[in-house]
């Protein structure tokens, strides 16, 4: 997405007081870069198609614009506008609410077939801060450089249109995959307070439980894959101060298990309550 001038120095824009009742049927777009007033946004070819080919979009038309600085910035569709180049000019702008208080981050094993994707599309609408996803013993072999890199594409754009669609105001941080085993030994060299957490099935401490001392420290959850992370991973995690929790009697499916697990923390400790 490219931003140029539109000929007029850029002006301050105007505090919109909308922020507190977002209209959830304006189009929201995220975009890579500074946003500033009177500036002319170029949309990218997939989105810009989105936008006028799909939604049918006119000139004049007031889509919605974010970048992450805690803002959401008003603009409308230009004149000329077409379905290979949508040119947006900004108009207006509000404080955005649409993070969450908590900052979750979640390390995700690799699973395969469409879960993954799903598991990120939800853990996005939920809130979580950052996500890494890892190779486990139970999960999918590691991927050449060459197809992790696509894959890690695939799954920025999942999260970017989830922060779109979810009304959220940043796109949630998406580190390359690595090993287990690699996390861990970054974790262990990590100096930052923090809350880890790894679901577990049977562990005997809830995670609603664990999570309510957390204390405004950023909490880590881990999920495992299909099967389940290994007695092996278990125990190390546990050995580096990562507590086994649960979710109750029931044993959830990987894609099920992150969302779930977010759901709970909103609802004890965030903004669902």
């Amino acid at each position: 997405m490219n931003t140029r001038p539109t000929g007029k120095a850029a002006t301050p824009l105007p505090d919109d007081d909308r922020g507190q009742r977002r209209d959830t049927h304006r189009m929201r777009f995220h975009h890579h870069g500074e946003l500033a007033g009177q500036a002319m946004v170029t949309l990218p070819k997939d989105a810009s198609h989105h936008l006028m080919k799909v939604m049918r979009a006119a000139a004049g038309a007031e889509v919605e614009l974010f970048n992450g600085d805690g803002c959401t910035y008003l603009a409308v569709i230009d004149t000329g506008s077409t379905a290979r180049e949508a040119r947006l000019v900004i108009t207006a702008r509000h404080p955005a609410n649409g993070e969450s208080p908590l900052d979750i981050h979640l390390v995700q094993a690799i699973s395969r077939g469409d879960r993954m994707d799903s598991a990120l599309r939800q853990a996005t609408e939920l809130g979580v801060a950052a996500i890494a996803p890892i190779y486990s013993e139970h999960a999918i072999p590691a991927l050449d450089a060459k197809r992790a890199g696509k894959k890690r594409e695939h799954w920025q754009a999942i999260a970017r249109s989830a922060s779109e669609q979810s009304g959220r105001n940043r796109v949630p941080e998406l580190a390359p995959p690595q090993h287990f085993s690699t996390w861990l030994d970054d974790f262990r060299a990590s100096s930052r307070t923090c809350l880890p957490l790894m679901l577990v099935p049977g562990a005997r401490l809830a995670l609603t439980r664990a999570a309510s001392a957390a204390a405004n420290h950023p909490i880590i959850l881990l999920i495992g894959p299909e099967s389940g992370f290994s007695t092996a991973e278990i125990r190390a995690a546990n050995a580096a101060g990562i507590r086994s929790v649960s979710l109750g009697p029931r044993v959830l499916r990987t894609e099920s298990a992150a969302p779930a697990a977010l759901a709970a923390l909103q609802a004890t400790c965030g903004d669902f309550s």
